[in-house]
């Protein structure tokens, strides 16, 4: 790749950081909550469902699995999203567990050009996350589509 092409798509990213932070960062967070909420539930009636209800269970083990990856991998959100949260909210534990309902709208600061900086050498690590959480849901939908044949 030639320096000046580099060079063109990192101002570019600089420039766009406001647009693509709001929009990647809340489509993550969706998608993370969404599937900590399908694998809650559906662990709860797996669970209900067998006489074996242990972790390890034919049944419950993919999807305990799975939704540990997920867990992980919010977790990993939470850190990678810290620098770009508005400071005077603070960090909140925005765990659906304990907190039942929440926002699924990130409190986003302004964006200086330390925030954007960040965003440059992070961008790629997001996007990486975002493709990491496609291949759970592909797994969660394979998952389905053989239980539902079963």
């Amino acid at each position: 790749m030639d320096i000046s092409r580099v060079f063109w798509e990192s101002i570019k990213t600089i420039w766009s950081a406001p647009k693509e932070i709001r929009q990647l960062l809340d489509n993550l967070r969706t998608e993370l909550y969404g599937e900590r909420a399908y694998f809650k539930n559906a662990i709860k009636q797996a669970r209900s469902k067998s006489r074996n209800s242990t972790r390890d269970s034919p049944d419950i083990a993919p999807l305990s699995i799975l939704n540990d990856s997920i867990k992980s991998m919010t977790r990993d959100f939470w850190e990678m999203e810290a620098p770009f949260l508005d400071d005077a909210e603070g960090i909140k534990d925005l765990d659906i567990e304990k907190n039942g309902e929440i926002s699924l709208r990130g409190k986003y600061a302004h964006m200086d050009f330390r925030r954007r900086y960040i965003w440059l050498q992070t961008k790629a690590d997001f996007m990486e996350l975002a493709n990491q959480v496609t291949r759970i849901q592909a797994r969660r939908i394979a998952y389905e589509t053989s239980n539902t044949l079963t």
